[in-house]
Order: C-alpha cells, then sequence, then structure tokens
C-alpha cells in the first residue's frame, strides 16, 4: 500500500496543489486499489461499487477521477472493447445498451489482463 504522500509526490506541483484534501484520498484509494487488482475500469462493478460506497459518489464521478488521475500521468489508460452482456448494469440502466469500449486504467508500464471479468450473482 502505497502512502499519500508518495502518491501525490509523483504528481506535477500545479496538479498537486489544485487537489482537494478529499480528491487527494479519493486518488490514493484508486491507486491503491490497482496497485492491488493490478487495474480498475468503470466496467468493474466490483471497483465502482467499493468506490461509490467508500467515498458516497457517483459512477461518472469515479470515472472522472480515474480520467484525471491519467493526465496528471498517474494512470495509463488502455481502450478495450466488450462483447454484449458484458457490460455494467448501470451503463445499461442509464443508456440502455451496452457500452461496446471501455478504458481500462493500469499503472504506468503495467499491461491490464486482455478479458474482461464481470462479478457473477450469488443466488
Amino acid at each position: 500500500m502505497t502512502e499519500q504522500h508518495t502518491i501525490l509526490g509523483r504528481l506535477p506541483a500545479e496538479v498537486r496543489d489544485s487537489l482537494t484534501a478529499r480528491s487527494a484520498e479519493i486518488w490514493t484509494f484508486i491507486y491503491n486499489y490497482i496497485e492491488e487488482h493490478h487495474y480498475a475500469d468503470c466496467a468493474d462493478e466490483d471497483f465502482t461499487e467499493e468506490v461509490r460506497s467508500r467515498f458516497d459518489i457517483s459512477y461518472r464521478t469515479v470515472a472522472s477521477h480515474l480520467r484525471r488521475m491519467r493526465r496528471a500521468g498517474l494512470l495509463q489508460a488502455w481502450e478495450g472493447i466488450t462483447g454484449r452482456g458484458q457490460s455494467s448494469p448501470y451503463t445499461s440502466l442509464f443508456f440502455g445498451i451496452p457500452p461496446s469500449r471501455i478504458m481500462r486504467y493500469t499503472l504506468p508500464g503495467q499491461k491490464p489482463p486482455r478479458e474482461l471479468y464481470r462479478r457473477t450473482k450469488k443466488g
């Protein structure tokens, strides 16, 4: 688990100085999640639910933090294509159709898994 000050130390000064304490906390959590699980994306229900419930933020806000972390150089983004039935139910709920493309985020220098894993419902 990487400490917040170490993560923030990797940011350009203008980005680091513009972050709120709450955003820094969210970025630290996301960074450590990716460090442990090797990737994160918004089609991964386990990831999105963990971030959303921990910080009481929306799905859209989670996606926004991932994009901002990539632009700041903390993450690397990979575009992936999903097949029908592999999307998050949140995407289907909001738009009525599964996404055909997703962005999968890793730490710089790491490659994401090629498959899109989806949590199965336990009954």
